[in-house]
């Protein structure tokens, strides 16, 4: 998964043939070399952006990298299934903390380095969205999003707002639709949900779901 599999020319041309029908391209990279080669070939998003060396392990952030991205405003799209280790964690603790991930299986400490290099990429000023890699359903009432918020929050360190803008206005910039969705503000479209709680206090506050409204209605079908 390490592995770059085109080159920077044809990913160049990828995003050309993109422009030319208004299109943005997103680029599925899981190695350095490969999102070195995204970025350079100025792709719009890069999915998964974990950073693994050709042996498929983590390795250290691209600093040069990740100033590109910034300059770009290229956008990590934090995306994958969860270890069955952490999303079982997630469900039975009532508030984690680094402490008490010590004692968590390899792949789930895998997973902890992705995220932990994520926010440190975020601090860096790249901005991210909050995805699932299309696997809704490993969780209960297909609340994937507000489970990978919490293990963001309470497993890799990362600030409520931080993970609030990734899951909202960062997805938003993903999809070129800054200021139109991801915002309550005049002009954006009234897609809407409505919590019990504060999750920029708490982040569990997410899986209190009293309603949704799409473009202001009410969505009839939630429950």
């Amino acid at each position: 998964m390490g592995l770059a599999q085109f080159t920077t020319k044809e990913l160049r041309e990828a995003v050309r043939a993109a422009a030319e029908e208004g299109l943005m391209v997103a680029a599925h990279a899981h190695g350095t070399e490969g999102i070195r080669r995204a970025v350079e070939a100025g792709v719009h998003t890069v999915q998964h952006c974990t950073w693994l060396d050709v042996e498929g392990a983590v390795g250290p952030l691209d600093f040069g990298v990740l100033d590109e991205m910034v300059r770009r405003q290229q956008v990590a799209v934090i995306a994958g299934p969860l270890p069955d280790e952490i999303a079982e964690w997630l469900k039975v603790h009532e508030r984690s903390s680094h402490d008490d991930t010590k004692s968590i299986g390899i792949e789930a400490q895998r997973q902890l380095t992705i995220w932990t290099n994520a926010r440190a990429a975020r601090e860096l000023g790249v901005k991210h969205a909050l995805g699932t890699d299309a696997l809704f359903g490993q969780f209960e009432n297909y609340q994937d999003l507000a489970w990978r918020a919490q293990g963001l929050v309470e497993l890799a360190g990362w600030p409520e707002v931080l993970v609030l803008e990734a899951l909202w206005q960062g997805g938003a910039l993903a999809l070129g639709l800054a200021g139109e969705i991801g915002v309550v503000a005049p002009g954006a479209q009234a897609d809407l949900v409505v919590l019990g709680g504060d999750p920029r206090i708490d982040i569990r506050a997410l899986h209190d779901v009293r309603a949704v409204y799409l473009q202001g209605s009410k969505f009839s079908c939630f429950h």
